[in-house]
């Protein structure tokens, strides 16, 4: 028998070390570093391959390269079409200093990922069509960011404040340089950065080591490693000796935005630690104890806040944003943003806060493992700044930081001659962002070579998910559940060893609970929660949040509010003490409600000049006449409604819904679930009310034709588009699976739905295209189409949508595609179990629903009595196009 030394040796494969259950090994032959965390507690993996290549490492001419072949390593090899048949997850992700992959997937399918990743790092057959079809996907991809003025915004500060470094440059990168580019170029760009030893794989999941090794071994071992040294960037910032300002004057009415970055050291400098602290301090408008909220939120000059602190290779920018009140000038708001900053450049930090600090941080690493995504995520955010064992080392880096730590860092940079300050203005005058000349850059020129020839295959060891997919427990035998005597349900599982729990409820309080012409109260009531009870003030709800590292939003949606947080396993009493004070009793203080009607009056005029709001505003108000359940009022209305609540509205609302008959809460994790009443808070326990409100499906009526609606919006140049009509449809639905299943395969998802291949791969139209239900735990909800695409455009993507769409309606599925989606369905089932938050969810929902545990675990069963027959059945009566209602918002 040979050792696991002997063993590793054999395969050509070295152990680095090992951390925190985290083991470090290296392909020998090409130096490919390998991450492995083995963890068991569901049927899935996460597979994350890391390059350390991205925005940073473009030449001259060469703007958007790294992104743009992040898109076209999607076209090898049928990749998506292989990972959606076993309903894996996939994306990626283009930086300035890396690009990675991921998927997570049934684990039983790790030898076709890691086959089929390894397979293009080098193998791209790509041609010049699907180049050509891909740029056009990233112009839309380009226009569809500019037109968020918050990112604008923000790409409008790197341009200022760097003149010579890389991350001046946006990573989406130029239209001119993508449209002169060449397939032949982004071969060449693959060849000088796509390498295994410029790469770091990263699996957590459900595997065991010793065989992901001998994956690995099999697929990227034969790689060889770059024959050239890989590029890297060298250019250095050179210090800024004055400040630099600048306006982006808007296109729409919006209210005005500022921006202040100042120039910060590299994540791995000495001073990050403390930087972060200082960030943490200033806070958001989330952060009611933050300087932040106090000084622009509680003073009513700001409603949106936030402070960013970037941990980038090369040094980077630190920068706070905020969106003004009504009649507050960008000037004003300015001022306030210096104040604060200046505010620790004088005043130590409170020692209690910064004790919260460390505590956060502490904890914020341990919630982290409890997502196996989110754990990869945070192994592949700590390599591309340093080394993967970096973000371990972070909290005891932060508990150093001591208050003078904190003074010095303020003073050294945030200085008036190392900061840039943008105002983003709506003049009455329509005007177009563009951004600065590049001429002054000096970029780099990687040495390239050209790709060799490759005409690898890709041989592929996918089969249909299996039983082997499903979850090694039964939901009947291991939940708990518990009706106290007022009605609150409690619904509990044990996950031991986890180190943490997760909690999700939710509250039969949703928008279409709101008494007549008030339809924002739901959602302010939901959004008061957090804002104090007669016994706890906001400042101490959001520092008992932060000590926790835990949640305490509230999610409206059409029927409920739903609010979830994941907390290590020794605050689980105390987060439900919280919960329960704060749903059971909220003070609703006038000052408070008037800072939430700020918010909100904002956010609807931002509403109003976009494209795809107005769009889906307009097909509710063409599908359900005024006084419909459903119908949602115009923006006009919605800003007299607003003006008219009161507090006396949200009490009553609160006294009539939130009750605890019409409350659930799942929780599961590393707890005895047996004694789960001894953790739920005596506010929950004596809390009363009136019996839950339940909804009654509302009449509707289908259009007797389709018909075509153009919104004209001024200074829109690229239309968002919905397709759109009322559905008989509910969760108790007899062919709601077969629905479901039809759904996914028309357009569930973008790069595997027929309207995405069609629409977006084929003819490059937009950069996404979804059909989805709006709504699905009562009947009358939408199900709709949405895209974005140039004006010139529209009509051709429409034409194309209505193809696609004959066919499928007329046809419907095969048995291989049938197959396909249901294999897909209970994938995703399976992966949504990849941690305790995602099977608390689960419950939730199920509770909703008004089901036994025991209907979750025949779940697959389910999906396989699905026919054709059935399929094609709900086709026809559901997804019925010939009686729908178009809208293309920003249609000149």
């Amino acid at each position: 028998m040979w050792s696991k030394t002997q063993q590793l040796r054999s395969l050509g494969i070295s152990k680095v070390g090992e951390h925190a259950s985290v083991s470090e090994y290296r392909l020998d032959a090409n130096g490919l570093r390998i991450l492995l965390v083995e963890n068991h507690s569901a049927p899935v993996v996460v597979h994350l391959v890391l390059y350390g290549v991205g925005g940073a490492y473009e030449g001259t001419g060469q703007s958007g390269f790294a992104h743009l072949l992040e898109h076209l390593k999607y076209k090898a090899n049928n990749f998506d079409e292989t990972l959606n048949a076993f309903g894996a997850d996939n994306n990626a992700s283009t930086g300035h200093d890396v690009t990675d992959y991921y998927v997570i997937s049934p684990s039983e399918h790790l030898k076709t990922i890691i086959s089929m990743e390894a397979l293009r790092i080098r193998n791209l057959p790509f041609s010049d069509a699907d180049h050509a079809a891909e740029v056009k996907v990233v112009l839309d991809e380009i226009a569809k960011y500019k037109k968020d003025p918050d990112d604008a915004l923000t790409d409008k500060l790197l341009a200022k404040a760097f003149k010579v470094h890389p991350y001046r440059i946006s990573v989406l990168g130029s239209p001119k340089d993508l449209k002169a580019s060449t397939a032949q170029q982004l071969k060449e760009f693959n060849n000088a950065f796509y390498w295994p030893n410029n790469a770091t794989v990263i699996l957590v999941g459900d595997f065991e080591s010793l065989a992901a090794l001998e994956m690995i071994k099999q697929h990227y071992g034969v790689l060889p490693a770059s024959p050239e040294p890989i590029p890297t960037v060298d250019t250095v910032e050179p210090a800024q000796n004055g400040e630099r300002r600048f306006t982006l004057k808007w296109k729409d009415e919006i209210e005005p935005r500022v921006i202040i970055g100042y120039h910060i050291p590299e994540a791995t400098h000495e001073d990050t630690a403390a930087i972060s602290v200082l960030a943490y301090a200033l806070g958001s408008e989330e952060k009611p104890d933050s300087i932040l909220y106090k000084t622009l939120i509680e003073s009513e000059k700001a409603t949106e806040v936030n402070a960013v602190n970037q941990e980038n290779v090369h040094p980077a920018l630190f920068h706070f944003t905020a969106t003004c009140q009504s009649e507050v000038s960008p000037d004003e708001v300015e001022a306030l943003l210096l104040d604060c900053i200046e505010h620790f450049k004088t005043t130590p930090i409170d020692a209690e806060l910064l004790q919260s600090i460390k505590t956060f941080a502490r904890k914020d690493t341990a919630i982290k493992r409890d997502d196996l995504k989110s754990f990869a995520e945070f192994l592949a955010e700590s390599q591309a700044c340093v080394h993967w064992q970096w973000r371990f080392q972070v909290p005891d880096l932060i508990d150093a930081v001591t208050a003078d730590d904190v003074m010095r860092v303020a003073k050294t940079y945030f200085k008036k001659s190392n900061r840039t300050v943008g105002h983003l203005v709506a003049p009455n005058t329509v005007t177009t962002f563009i951004p600065e000349s590049d001429d002054d850059a000096q970029n780099l020129e990687p040495n390239l070579a050209p790709i060799a020839d490759q005409n690898s295959s890709l041989t592929s060891d996918f089969v249909s998910t299996s039983d082997k997919t499903r979850l090694r427990f039964s939901f009947n035998e291991r939940v708990k559940k518990t009706v106290l005597p007022n009605g609150l349900t409690i619904v509990a599982m044990s996950t031991p060893g986890t180190g943490t729990v997760s909690v999700s409820g939710f509250t039969r309080a949703g928008e279409l609970h709101a008494p007549c012409g008030q339809s924002m109260t739901p959602e302010i009531v939901a959004m008061s929660l957090p804002n104090g009870t007669d016994k706890i003030s906001k400042d101490e709800i959001s520092k008992l949040c932060h000590e926790m590292d835990a949640l305490l939003a509230f999610e409206i949606g059409e029927t409920r509010t739903k609010y979830a947080a994941t907390v290590v396993k020794d605050d689980l009493g105390n987060y439900l003490s919280l919960l329960g004070e704060v749903i059971t009793s909220p003070s609703f203080k006038l000052r408070d409600l008037r800072l939430t009607k700020s918010r909100f009056k904002s956010a609807l005029k931002d509403c109003a000049n976009d494209t795809a709001e107005m769009g889906i505003l307009a097909l509710n108000q063409a599908l359900y006449q005024p006084g419909h359940l459903m119908r949602r009022p115009s923006y006009d209305e919605a800003q007299r409604e607003l003006a008219s609540i009161n507090r006396d509205d949200l009490i009553q609302f609160h006294s009539k819904y939130w009750t605890p008959s019409a409350t659930a809460l799942a929780i599961v994790g590393d707890f005895d679930a047996d004694k789960v009443l001894d953790f739920i808070p005596e506010s929950m326990k004596k809390w009363s009310g009136p019996q839950a409100v339940m909804l009654s499906a509302p009449v509707f009526t289908l259009p007797s034709l389709s018909q075509r609606i153009n919104l004209e919006m001024a200074g829109q140049d690229r239309p968002d588009i919905v397709i759109g009509l009322p559905v008989d449809l509910d969760r108790f639905s007899g062919d709601i699976t077969d629905a479901l299943i039809a759904n996914s395969h028309l357009g569930g998802d973008t790069m595997m739905g027929r309207l995405g291949k069609m629409v977006r791969d084929t003819h490059g139209l937009t950069y996404g295209i979804v059909s989805n239900f709006s709504n699905l735990f009562i009947k009358g909800g939408t199900w709709d189409i949405q895209f974005a695409t140039k004006a010139a455009d529209v009509d051709k993507a429409l034409s194309l949508i209505d193809n696609v769409w004959q066919e499928f309606y007329t046809k419907g599925l095969s048995e291989e595609q049938l197959a396909r989606e249901k294999s897909n369905v209970k994938g995703k089932f399976a992966i949504s179990m990849s941690s305790t938050l995602g099977i608390a969810n689960v419950l939730a929902n199920n509770e909703y629903c008004q089901r036994c545990s025991k209907w979750l675990d025949q779940q697959g069963d389910r999906f396989d009595k699905v026919t054709v027959d059935s399929v094609n059945a709900a086709i026809k009566k559901h997804f019925d196009l010939s009686r729908s209602v178009t809208v293309v918002a920003g249609m000149k």
